[in-house]
């Protein structure tokens, strides 16, 4: 029987060597940080070397004694490198730096002596004592290379690796919730340290730091820890969790990967690594960051210095090549395509050219003094009134009039000109390359220019018209001497389409009634031409509805009243519902908003109140469907108290209560109207434009 057997003064080595978590034997094990200080340390026993007892051999099927005297080997010297394991700094990186210099300490035969702390027998010979000298040697070496310089101005005064590691130990291993927790905040503030910039070293660590909460959990003595373990060996937990920190900033590519189910954790990693070689269209941070200049500059390093894109370049296809040109679509994607790119960029340049001359129809009474005239032998544009440019730069030069008069350039700029139509509309035209000729008589438009950008010119009597395609840019009339151009006011204009939005997308039928009604309304006249997209969008119906006949009926004889909700979102007010009421024979209507439908009895007994207190009449009756808010028991008495008749509407029969119904359409149709319309779309505005709906319709 060996020593080890017969005296629990030296307990076996432990078996588990790989687990980076084991407490060492020698000393209690620890569960909060603490700060002893290295005077203080408490000695621990050391265990011997176990010797074998008479008897024994190797061939006899025990274990062979441990000797350290086999461990070294003379010949070979040691020769680590701690590149890769980062220095010891505190109890953050203590639980990764401990599990690496472990393996390390297994790696050059001194993990016994540092960590478990054996030494040689009492009896042990000379060539025993040395070996053991040259282990501890070497592992004070090594850990003391693996230490931060604050911690080893702590540890200098140790010579023994075992109390070295033991104090180290001591001070940073945390075993607790604490450290638990500690490690989830380092998990969830990943999202926060990642700028676009390196994906896959974003990857990198957060797999650094799944696999050391991975191990914590597994670690803890705790129930709850080892079910945080169970979630955390779950690959699509892993992989949710990563698709979650980079969504904010690839949302596109997040939301495309997130509806493919199937996909496990190493198909999104490489899905991501794959993307991320490329320029991502929606992450404008990630373009930012991309040093300007030579794109094709740019990617001579990574073809001539890593070897491994060529396999993964081979592999991409453009599917926008593979549709367009056949055979070119191998090597690299649809993002990285310089046919598509030249493509998208010449047609962004032709769309803001066009943008710049397109004709913008408005209408406007007040015309321009001093407006240009249209001139066939005119060489450039020109005008004598500087604050009439845009974007005005100073140049040199000279003009030669009709009378060889000679006249000096001041400078250059773009004029852009409100032209008013034969059919009383405007069309907006920017004409760039304007000349500032100071002693010129009256601002010209050269033909010659106009005809070298693609215009055409059609004359008609008096009227000579300029187009661009199938549009009337401009047109000139003929004054007696020369073809003017019209121009509106300088002054800002109201447009007929601005009148229209801001009248909640009024009917032009209603808008002409308006006119009628006020006549000092600043509203311009609808043009011929007007069309308003949004209104065809918002109040498209299946089938006219035909008008039913108005009785003869006096102002509270009947209230129709009708529910409309719940919104999808609620409004800034928090309601999701709003509840219409209309008078008969005024069609004079009323909206109240409600959070819940129960609060419809609450708002008809206000309303009744308000109006016995306003116009000194009770309502007579009220229409309205068979809802449930409008059968409650408390309304069935407020109105037989009140003397009110409630007419109710067959059931699923729409057109018995038309008139509510009719409303609630008309305040449908102004309220995706208006919300459309404006570019800053917000749903929970809903409130706002029912209310401005029903202030104008009354």
């Amino acid at each position: 029987m060996s020593d080890t057997d017969s005296n629990p003064e030296y307990p076996p080595l432990t078996q588990n060597l790989f687990d980076a978590y084991s407490v060492p034997v020698g000393y209690p094990e620890v569960n909060e940080p603490s700060t002893t200080p290295l005077g203080s340390l408490p000695p621990s026993p050391r265990p011997k070397s176990p010797e074998m007892a008479p008897g024994d051999s190797s061939s006899s099927g025990k274990n062979p004694a441990f000797s350290f005297s086999t461990r070294v080997n003379k010949k070979t010297p040691v020769n680590v490198k701690l590149d890769s394991i980062g220095k010891l700094t505190g109890q953050d990186n203590y639980q990764i730096w401990s599990a690496s210099m472990k393996i390390v300490l297994k790696g050059i035969k001194a993990y016994e002596v540092v960590v478990d702390g054996v030494s040689p027998a009492d009896d042990a010979d000379q060539t025993e004592i040395d070996a053991y000298e040259h282990l501890k040697h070497t592992g004070s070496t090594i850990i003391i290379q693996a230490i931060s310089q604050d911690i080893l101005e702590k540890l200098f005064e140790l010579e023994d690796p075992h109390l070295m590691w033991t104090w180290l130990r001591t001070e940073y291993y945390r075993d607790s919730a604490f450290a638990l927790v500690s490690q989830i905040m380092n998990l969830v503030s990943l999202p926060t340290q990642y700028s676009c910039t390196d994906l896959p070293a974003f990857i990198s660590k957060f797999e650094s730091e799944w696999l050391h909460f991975t191990k914590l959990s597994k670690a803890s003595s705790d129930s709850y820890p080892k079910t945080f373990a169970t979630f955390l060996n779950e690959d699509q937990a892993k992989r949710d969790f990563l698709l979650g920190f980079l969504v904010k900033h690839h949302k596109n590519v997040i939301d495309n990967l997130t509806t493919k189910d199937s996909l496990s954790y190493a198909d999104v990693k490489q899905r991501l690594m794959d993307i991320d070689t490329s320029e991502i269209e929606d992450n404008p941070a990630l373009l930012v960051s991309k040093p300007p200049g030579n794109k094709k500059k740019g990617k001579k390093p990574s073809k001539l210095g890593n070897t491994n894109n060529s396999s993964s370049s081979s592999a991409k296809t453009c599917t926008w090549c593979k549709k367009h040109n056949p055979g070119k679509s191998e090597g690299h994607t649809w993002n990285e395509c310089f046919c598509l790119q030249k493509i998208n960029k010449e047609k962004k340049e032709k769309e803001e050219k066009d943008k710049a001359e397109e004709a913008n129809v408005t209408t406007e009474q007040k015309v321009r003094n001093k407006s240009f005239y249209f001139d066939m032998a005119c060489t450039s544009h020109m005008t004598p009134y500087a604050e009439r440019l845009l974007n005005y730069s100073v140049c040199g030069g000279f003009v030669k009039s009709s009378s060889q008069k000679t006249m000096e350039i001041m400078g250059k700029g773009d004029v852009v000109m409100d032209c008013v139509l034969r059919d009383r509309s405007v069309s907006s035209f920017c004409v760039r390359g304007v000349l500032h000729v100071p002693d010129l008589a009256h601002p010209l438009i050269s033909w010659r220019k106009l005809r070298e950008k693609g215009y055409t010119e059609f004359g008609e009597g008096d009227y000579i018209s300029i187009n661009k395609g199938t549009k009337v840019v401009f047109e000139a009339v003929f004054d007696g001497s020369l073809f003017k151009i019209p121009e509106t006011s300088q002054s800002a204009h109201i447009t007929y389409n601005f009148s229209h939005q801001a009248l909640g997308h009024l009917a032009p039928s209603t808008m002409d009634k308006l006119l009628q009604l006020y006549s000092d309304a600043d509203i311009p006249i609808k043009p011929t031409n007007h069309i308003c997209s949004t209104c065809i969008k918002s109040k498209m119906t299946r089938s006219p509805r035909t008008s039913t006949s108005k009785k003869d009926r006096k102002k509270l004889d009947l209230v129709h009243s009708d529910l409309s909700g719940p919104f999808p979102v609620p409004s800034y007010g928090n309601s999701l519902y709003y509840i219409t009421l209309i008078d008969d024979a005024t069609r004079v209507a009323w909206v109240q908003f409600m959070k819940q439908k129960s609060e419809t009895t609450k708002i008809v007994q206000d309303f009744v109140a308000e109006m016995e207190l306003q116009n000194h009449k009770t309502p007579a009756a009220f229409r309205t469907d068979n809802g449930g808010e409008y059968v409650t028991k408390d309304l069935k008495g407020f109105f037989t108290s009140k003397g009110i008749m409630h007419e109710f509407s067959p059931p699923y029969s729409f057109e018995s209560n038309g008139v509510a119904e009719r409303l609630n359409h008309t305040i449908g149709e102004s309220l995706r109207a208006m919300l459309e319309s404006v570019s800053t779309y917000n749903k929970k505005l809903w409130a706002e434009a029912v209310l401005t709906s029903v202030y104008i319709k009354n």
